[in-house]
């Protein structure tokens, strides 16, 4: 799935993707995990990272592939399923603690690369993470950062999911 993230003024960001089932979408992003040394990458980026790295399928970008529904995400066109806001609910709520878990795998991941330590989280949210996929994380984080500040307002950057 590809993922096109929209620089907006003040540090703000969207991004559009059509999801599998033909549906265009729009999820509203704005945050920044901080990665050390004033590198900062957008969440939503962050998220497609640690979670293509560490196969969580039923994080955010696999949830929405599959139908689900977040927070600030939006149809904007395409096919729309039917009856698809109450079935986008219920995939979303049988994801319900593995998104949990993305968000604080994301956390700990940025600040294992900010600080150089290792990924810490409680017993509830952990997901082994090998010194490897770390170092390629901060790898392809640091990588999309300077990427990111490197698009004007108004411009793009194009990802693709691919779990």
């Amino acid at each position: 799935m590809k993922i096109t993230f929209h620089r907006e003024a003040r540090g703000r960001y969207h991004s559009t993707f059509t999801r599998p089932d033909g549906a265009v979408m729009k999820l509203r992003g704005g945050s920044y995990n901080q990665l050390g040394g004033g590198v900062r990458v957008p969440h939503d980026i962050a998220h497609l990272i640690v979670e293509q790295t560490l196969e969580l399928r039923g994080g955010l970008w696999g949830t929405i592939a599959v139908g689900g529904l977040v927070a600030n995400l939006e149809f904007i066109g395409g096919k729309r399923p039917p009856h698809s806001e109450k079935k986008a609910w219920a995939i979303t709520d049988a994801a319900g603690e593995t998104l949990r878990q993305s968000e604080v795998m994301v956390r700990a991941v940025a600040d294992a690369i900010s600080d150089g330590g290792s990924v810490r989280t409680g017993e509830r949210w952990a997901v082994p993470v090998t010194r490897e996929q770390l170092e390629l994380m901060g790898s392809q984080l640091r990588n999309s950062a300077a990427r990111w500040d490197q698009v004007r307002e108004g411009g793009t950057l194009e990802m693709t999911w691919r779990i």
